[in-house]
C-alpha cells in the first residue's frame, strides 16, 4: 500500500516489473501478485525463464478471500472500484500469458493442491525441456 501511495499506480506496476525481472532463479515457484500481468516486459520474461501458471478461481471464492480492495492495496490499471472490476480486467491478461491454466473452480484447498500438481506433472511430461 506504501508502494502504491508513492509512487501511483502506474509507477508501482512499473517498478514491480522491474523487480520481476531482476529475480534470477533455477527451480524455483515465484508467485507474483496479481498485478505483474500489467507489465508485458516482466510477464515475458517470467515466461521467458519457466512455466507462468494462472490459477483459476471463481470470483465468488476470491470475494471470500480479497476483502477491500482498497484497504488491501489492490492496483487496477483502469482505476476499477469493485473485485468484479477487477476480475474482469485481469482474467483476459492471466490467460494471455499463461503457459497453463489449472481451473480450481468447485474444489477444496486440498483438491486444488492435488490438481495443481497432477496438471504440472502432465504439463512437464508433455515439455521435458522446461
Amino acid at each position: 500500500m506504501e508502494l502504491i501511495d508513492e509512487y501511483g499506480t502506474e509507477g508501482f506496476i512499473t517498478l514491480e516489473g522491474k523487480v520481476l525481472q531482476s529475480i534470477y532463479t533455477n527451480q524455483a515457484v515465484i508467485s507474483t501478485g496479481g498485478s505483474a500481468v500489467y507489465s508485458d516486459d516482466a510477464m515475458q520474461y517470467l515466461k521467458s525463464t519457466g512455466i507462468v501458471i494462472y490459477l483459476h478461481h471463481q470470483l465468488d471464492v476470491l470475494a471470500q478471500r480479497v476483502g477491500n480492495l482498497v484497504t488491501r492495496g489492490v492496483v487496477c490499471h483502469s482505476g476499477c472500484t469493485t473485485l468484479e472490476d477487477l476480475y474482469e480486467e485481469r482474467c483476459p491478461l492471466y490467460e494471455k500469458y499463461a503457459d497453463l491454466t489449472v481451473d480450481f473452480t468447485g474444489c477444496s484447498v486440498e483438491q486444488c493442491s492435488e490438481k495443481l500438481l497432477k496438471t504440472v506433472q502432465a504439463y512437464l511430461k508433455e515439455h521435458p525441456n522446461c
